[in-house]
């Protein structure tokens, strides 16, 4: 599901990564708010072939087909500053999800090895962590972790209260979110 406008609006960084692109909302959404660069890999063929010819006059976007396990690294690789996350890839009905389903441990690893440790990260769908995706919630937390002990969690709504995992560095976290947020 996309993230609310102004949701997003309120962990800005210059770069905007996605993963799990589907119709393209949550670009348009990352471009209104103001990000200057935004990728989002999807590895649907429909679903990526329509969002490249739906931004291909925008020089701002990049959509990377593929496996966002293959896709993040690649992307990180040139990025020497914070960025904002929105990690949402995951198999959802006949999207199958590549080949680890449902890849946020894997993505967070990946995050884990990038010398940034001060990257804003939401997780989407966390209704789903422990029926779907068999994990716990838990686990996630501890992916986030080993990016950087320094991080506060807090949470926003998504499709219901409570459905966006954020993590964010202590100076990071939003006017709203300081009575919540936690280093959990």
């Amino acid at each position: 599901m996309p993230i609310e406008q102004e949701t997003l609006a309120k962990y800005p960084n210059r770069v905007f990564i996605e993963t799990g692109t589907y119709l393209g909302l949550t670009v348009e959404k990352a471009l209104n708010v103001g990000f200057e660069k935004v990728y989002s890999i999807e590895i649907d063929d429909k679903l990526a072939a329509d969002a490249t010819e739906k931004f291909a006059d925008d020089d701002r976007v990049t959509i990377c087909h593929g496996d966002t396990l293959s896709w993040l690294p690649k992307i990180l690789a040139d990025i020497n500053e914070p960025v904002t996350l929105w990690l949402d890839a995951h198999a959802s009905g006949p999207l199958h999800g590549g080949d680890v389903p449902y890849p946020i441990i894997n993505e967070l690893l990946i995050l884990a090895q990038h010398p940034i440790k001060e990257h804003s990260i939401l997780i989407d769908d966390l209704r789903l962590v422990e029926t779907e995706w068999r994990l716990q919630k838990q686990m996630i937390i501890s992916g986030i972790r080993q990016i950087s002990e320094r991080y506060m969690i807090g949470f926003e709504a998504g499709i219901i209260p409570n459905d966006v995992l954020v993590a964010v560095p202590p100076d990071k976290v939003p006017a709203d979110q300081r009575s919540v947020a936690r280093s959990a």
